[in-house]
């Protein structure tokens, strides 16, 4: 197994995400460890440590509710970074009161909606989050 080491403070939010893309495309991920941290002045930051094989091992997307995954699917349509989607969901919680509730839950989600960010996500089937299918929607 291999491993890469990407961390955000020498670049912006969307070189971050730009740099993962770029680097796991074509590659056969076994698993992306996303890290929360703070910088200089409390200023939140992220790290990812991706380990690859050469040969493929499948993981199973993360599972997000129904209006989690309508947030992030918005801020990706709308061209807009991980870091975004992040801050202004805690920041503006009015705009979606249930992906801010999730994110505010602590690391693991946090770290669970970076992962679905980049490795696509199913969405929860279930009669909580009002999602009735049968079949969970798949998103990459």
């Amino acid at each position: 197994m291999k491993v890469k080491y990407i961390w955000n403070e020498s670049c912006t939010s969307d070189d971050f995400e730009r740099e993962i893309n770029e680097f796991i495309k074509g590659k056969n991920i076994v698993d992306i460890k996303f890290q929360p941290t703070r910088g200089g002045a409390g200023v939140p930051m992220l790290f990812a440590l991706v380990m690859y094989e050469d040969e493929t091992v499948k993981r199973e997307k993360v599972q997000l509710s129904k209006h989690v995954a309508d947030w992030l699917d918005y801020c990706k349509s709308s061209s807009r970074s991980l870091q975004y989607a992040i801050d202004h969901a805690t920041a503006y919680k009015e705009n979606n009161p249930v992906a801010a509730a999730y994110l505010a839950r602590g690391d693991e989600h946090l770290l669970t909606f970076v992962r679905a960010w980049f490795e696509g996500f199913t969405i929860e089937n279930n009669k909580e989050n009002g999602v009735c299918d049968q079949k969970p929607a798949e998103n990459l």
